[in-house]
C-alpha cells in the first residue's frame, strides 16, 4: 500500500474545507442512516433559514466572531463559542446549473458528459456548502458534515449543502459508475492507481426557496487502487457542524 494515509488525509483536508463557491437532534438510529439521528428541520422550500447558538465540533474553535456577510448575503458569527448563520430570502447572484456548481459538486460532472435532466431549463441556482474567513494568512470553515476514517483505507462522510432554486425544479440521473485517470480528479493526483466512482441514482426534488440536500460517501484505498461510492438526496438525517483551520 502506497501511502494510502497521506492520500485519505489530503482528501479529508479537502472535504473539510474545499468547495466550488464560494444543530438538530430527534428521530431513532436505523442501519443505513451511518448512527445519525433523523434530521427535524424543514427541509425544502424554506423562504429563509436561520440557525442560532449552534455547538461546533473540531478542534481550536474560536471564542467569537463579528458577523460576516459572503457575496451572496449569507450573514454568519460566533459568539461564546456558538455559531450562527441566515440565509438570505433573495440571493444577491444566481446561476444556471451548469455554471452553479452544483454539476460537480452533487454529481462529480467536471466534464459535461455526467450531467444530471434539469426539469425546467431557466431555474437557477445557487450553492453554500460552507462558510469561511480569512485572518491574516490563516484560513477558517465551518460547514455541515460527520467524517469517520481511519485515515488509510477507509473514509467515510456525511454532509449537507443548502442549495437555493428560484422555482420548483428536479435534478435526475440514473446510477452511474465510472473510472478516471490520475490527471482528471484532485485526489486522484495523489496516486498512480486507478480512481472508480459508483454514484447511485438521483431524483433530487428541489422546492422555490432553500433546500437541505444530503451527501453520503464512502471512499476505499486497496492497494493503488481507489473506490468513491456516494448518494445524493434531500436530507434525511442530522449532520454535525464542523469548524476547520485547514
Amino acid at each position: 500500500m502506497k501511502n494510502n494515509k497521506g492520500l485519505l488525509m489530503g482528501m479529508a483536508a479537502i472535504a473539510l474545507s474545499f468547495g466550488l463557491m464560494f444543530a438538530s437532534c430527534g428521530g431513532d438510529d436505523s442501519d443505513d442512516s451511518g448512527g445519525l439521528p433523523g434530521i427535524t428541520e424543514e427541509t425544502t422550500g424554506q423562504a429563509t433559514i436561520t440557525g442560532k447558538d449552534i455547538a461546533l465540533s473540531g478542534d481550536g474553535v474560536p471564542a467569537s466572531l463579528a458577523e460576516q456577510t459572503d457575496y451572496n448575503g449569507a450573514k454568519f458569527s460566533i459568539t461564546g463559542g456558538k455559531f450562527s448563520f441566515t440565509l438570505p430570502a433573495a440571493p444577491s447572484y444566481l446561476y444556471s446549473f451548469s455554471t452553479s456548481g452544483l454539476d460537480s459538486y452533487l454529481f462529480e460532472d467536471t466534464d459535461g458528459d455526467l450531467a444530471p435532466t434539469v426539469s425546467s431549463a431557466d431555474a437557477k441556482f445557487t450553492l453554500v456548502s460552507y462558510f469561511s474567513w480569512n485572518s491574516g494568512s490563516n484560513y477558517y470553515s465551518i460547514s455541515r458534515q460527520s467524517l469517520d476514517t481511519d485515515d488509510a483505507t477507509y473514509m467515510n462522510r456525511n454532509q449537507i449543502l443548502y442549495v437555493y432554486a428560484d422555482t420548483d425544479v428536479t435534478l435526475s440521473r440514473s446510477a452511474k459508475t465510472w473510472k478516471e485517470d490520475s490527471s482528471k480528479s484532485i485526489q486522484a493526483r495523489a496516486s498512480s492507481g486507478s480512481y472508480t466512482y459508483n454514484w447511485g441514482a438521483v431524483n433530487l426534488i428541489l422546492k422555490k426557496g432553500w433546500n437541505l440536500v444530503q451527501i453520503d460517501s464512502n471512499t476505499t484505498v486497496t492497494g493503488e487502487s481507489i473506490k468513491k461510492s456516494a448518494t445524493v438526496k434531500i436530507a434525511d438525517k442530522d449532520v454535525p457542524w464542523t469548524f476547520s483551520d485547514k
